[in-house]
């Protein structure tokens, strides 16, 4: 029987639309290591770590038309709600100054650049399930959590190896209600 509910930020409840691909600035090995460090310990050069600021701060971020609906029917149902999803440390002050009230209805937001893991690490699932029970004095095991996110690689494949179930969504195609 599910009890909670983790949701991935980006593709799944989020989506963002940027001006210039980040890509063109920073290797893949740089963009991996913003997801858990300071942009400062990992860009040493001031010049590209102002491009690269800049154009994170350029990023408009939206929620998808039912994201609130999905999220207000789960709690109204008395399901619990979390996040979990990578994200730059830059882009989560934003996301946080620019949708305090949606994350306000989470029980736990696990970000990776504040959690200091990532997914597909196993360790971001287990610390956002262990938050969820201290918080509530709960036992929920990883088979109540059901995992909803659009990586397989990084959303659905780690939460099935910890026994948790999970929906792959394809927002091209899917409702979030739909797979729920």
């Amino acid at each position: 029987m599910i009890k909670a509910y983790f949701f991935d930020w980006m593709g799944t409840l989020g989506f963002h639309e940027n001006s210039e691909d980040i890509g063109e600035i920073i290797s893949k090995e740089e963009k991996e290591l913003l997801m858990t460090h300071k942009l400062k310990d990992v860009i040493s050069d001031k010049n590209r770590r102002k491009s690269v600021q800049s154009l994170i701060s350029e990023d408009e971020h939206f929620l998808y038309a039912d994201s609130w609906g999905v999220v207000n029917y789960l709690k109204n149902k008395n399901y619990y709600v979390s996040i979990v999803s990578n994200m730059y440390g830059l882009t989560t002050k934003k996301i946080r100054k620019d949708f305090s009230e949606f994350l306000s209805k989470f029980d736990v937001v696990s970000l990776s650049a504040e959690v200091g893991f990532k997914k597909p690490q196993s360790e971001i699932f287990i610390s956002t399930l262990e938050q969820l029970n201290k918080k509530h004095k709960l036992n929920i095991l990883p088979e109540e959590v059901m995992m909803i996110g659009d990586r397989q690689d990084k959303d659905i494949e780690p939460a099935l190896k910890l026994g948790m179930q999970a929906r792959l969504i394809n927002r091209n195609k899917n409702t979030l209600r739909g797979i729920i």
